[in-house]
């Protein structure tokens, strides 16, 4: 029975063991990614929503669903973002709308794309140079929530431009490019990549110019989010030399931020997709300069990390998706086990060892209570009854299976016993 009961106990105890390990590896290293992630985008028609659609037919190719929400833009996506109730887990936005203090959850992919401050104008008073006394001006300032918005309002607080004296209308981008070029607006703001069609539309529109910015270094050293780019002399329209000069502006960086707790292979299978959705050029940087490894205030995530710094995952770079995933997940669960098992393994000879010597030791107990008890022996009857111990004692001994390794032991033992034996026969 305590052998029995010793046996049982160490099933339980390594059946536990292997429990917590399971727990462990399903729980904390997460082996299984989602099959449905949920995107935060931009208004429709914006270089935010093109990008999030080219994210999502790479994450069907790789059989995960990628849900997409449409947002008002930047300033949107990051608070929904924060939001740890929301299920958005990925979205596009701006470097430096949010504070690692006010979002501690959040992590960036890395630098995706220049999102330039374009400022458009209508008439040739303003010659195409933005002045720090604008009045009695119809103003789109951008659809509260996205990128234009929060642009727009820190740029005319930074020009010191009253805005009682002006009409500031807060249209989305569309409806403020649309209303530029049929004159109903005298100067609008976008934030949004060189890609977007109206932006490309505006540039090449007659009637409407880009504000140029002189003092853009000052910007840029006060404000270190902020970069300085040039526009093209006819990178609108060449047969029209729209614009008609080189153009100064600003711009912010795009980037990809995540929760933390995202999936690391969803993480690493947005890696894959941004090189392939951000890497083409435009009209300010060249094939493959995106991507990059930057983090403005927000802490880079670890796997995009490891992606700038080693490449794709070693299993992604010879499986397809879900067999590196199934393979990650086998070596997750196996790892842990053998880490238990290998141990359990080394200490069950060690632990059987132990328990069989002390068993050949209590034995030699009652070897040795037999042979005081016949030292005061005192007749026959006593003689008989010691002889029956010893006989049953010597039958136990001989029932004992153990490996050829312990044999030696209980043939000693039986020779002791024998030895025994022989001073009763010698006291007859």
């Amino acid at each position: 029975m305590r052998r029995s009961f010793r046996t049982w106990a160490y099933v339980a105890v390594v059946s536990g063991l292997l429990a917590a390990g399971l727990v462990v590896t399903f729980t904390i290293l997460k082996p299984t990614p989602p099959r449905r992630v949920v995107m935060s985008t931009g208004p429709d028609g914006s270089a935010y929503e093109e990008f999030a659609r080219r994210y999502r037919e790479r994450f069907e190719e790789m059989g995960i669903e990628l849900v997409l929400r449409e947002s008002a833009g930047a300033e949107e996506n990051l608070a929904r973002l924060s939001d740890p109730e929301d299920e958005v887990e990925i979205a596009l936005g701006t470097m430096g709308l949010v504070s690692p203090e006010d979002s501690p959850e959040i992590r960036t992919m890395g630098a995706m794309f220049f999102e330039p401050v374009w400022v458009f104008y209508t008439g040739s008073e303003l010659e195409e140079t933005l002045p720090a006394e604008l009045t009695g001006l119809r103003i789109g300032v951008g659809a509260p929530g996205g990128l234009s918005h929060f642009v727009s309002l820190r740029l005319l607080d930074l020009l010191e431009v009253s805005r009682a004296s002006n009409e500031l209308l807060p249209l989305d981008a569309p409806a403020a490019a649309d209303r530029l070029r049929r004159g109903e607006l005298d100067l609008a703001f976008f934030g949004a990549s060189a890609g977007t069609p109206f932006i490309r539309e505006l540039l090449a529109a007659d009637g409407v110019s880009l504000a140029h910015f002189p003092q853009a270094d000052a910007y840029v050293a006060l404000y270190p989010g902020l970069t300085k780019l040039t526009v093209p002399a006819g990178v609108g329209s060449l047969p029209r030399r729209r614009p008609p000069r080189d153009v100064t502006i600003l711009s912010f960086t795009g980037a990809l931020f995540v929760k933390e707790s995202l999936h690391p292979a969803i993480q690493s299978l947005l890696m894959e997709a941004a090189t392939e959705v951000h890497g083409e050029p435009d009209i300010f940087h060249t094939q493959g300069r995106f991507p990059r490894a930057e983090s403005f205030q927000i802490p880079l995530s670890d796997s995009a990390d490891q992606f700038y710094r080693s490449g794709r995952p070693f299993l992604q770079r010879y499986l397809p998706f879900w067999m590196a995933v199934l393979v990650k997940q086998i070596l997750a669960v196996l790892l842990p086990l053998v880490g238990i098992l290998y141990p359990m393994l080394r200490l069950l000879p060690m632990v059987f060892g132990w328990a069989f010597r002390r068993r050949i030791t209590h034995l030699y107990g009652e070897l040795r209570l037999i042979e005081m008890e016949a030292a005061t022996m005192e007749d026959d009857q006593e003689r008989a009854r010691l002889s029956n111990r010893l006989e049953s004692l010597d039958e136990r001994v001989r029932r004992l299976r153990v490996p050829e390794s312990f044999a030696p032991l209980v043939y000693t033992l039986r020779l002791h016993i024998g030895v025994i034996r022989g001073r009763f026969t010698g006291a007859g």
